[in-house]
């Protein structure tokens, strides 16, 4: 009811809708239809990696969507393949908001095992970089064709030291490259905002076009 209720109050072209939410017999949120499929299917069946064009409009798209959570105050703290659709017109939408709410401090666990960030694991304040990190994690995976991480699902979840470049899996532009690398830094205060993260991939949409032209 409660991620109902906030995503009622919500309107923007990258985040699902809600139109009604139902109480009784059972919680019910109605939300809008989308085309295409998630994230993570599109991962899995795809005969090769997505091009680093796909994966910088994949960027604005989630800069949008993320940055207009966090000017309502909200985190979505659950960023991750199977949390995003791919709709067939090429634009992207955030979908499940049931983690989502104010920056606030943890004790530790609250997430997807293998896409929470390490203030999530352990106990520590989560905030706007938290995230970030969890679009880098998405970047990461389009680019890669893998996550930078692995677990052991018998344990429970811990990273264990700072992920490979994505320049081991992949061949990428620089500045992309470098930009994926740095939201999965350990250190929050050392990941890039969202304004800068929105603008560098308008840069590298820029001078793609600027390139076709």
């Amino acid at each position: 009811m409660r991620e109902g209720e906030l995503l009622r109050t919500l309107t923007h072209p990258h985040l699902v809708r809600a139109y009604e939410t139902i109480a009784e017999p059972d919680p019910i949120i109605i939300l809008e239809l989308l085309s295409g499929a998630t994230l993570q299917y599109v991962i899995d069946n795809a005969t090769r990696r997505m091009a680093a064009m796909p994966i910088v409009y994949l960027g604005m798209h989630l800069c949008s969507a993320i940055g207009y959570l966090h000017g309502q105050g909200v985190l979505h703290l659950d960023l991750k393949p199977g949390n995003v659709v791919v709709g067939n017109d090429g634009r992207t939408r955030v979908i499940d908001l049931s983690l989502a709410g104010p920056p606030r401090h943890t004790r530790g666990g609250r997430g997807t095992p293998l896409y929470m960030a390490p203030e999530q694991v352990n106990a520590g304040w989560l905030d706007r970089p938290t995230d970030v990190w969890g679009i880098g994690m998405l970047l990461y995976e389009a680019a890669a064709g893998r996550p930078p991480f692995e677990y052991d699902r018998d344990d429970p979840p811990q990273l264990l030291g700072r992920a490979d470049s994505v320049r081991r899996y992949r061949r990428l532009p620089g500045p992309l490259a470098a930009a994926i690398d740095a939201c999965l830094e350990p250190e929050p205060d050392r990941r890039p905002t969202i304004a800068a993260l929105a603008e560098l991939m308008r840069d590298l949409h820029r001078a793609h076009v600027a390139r076709v032209r």
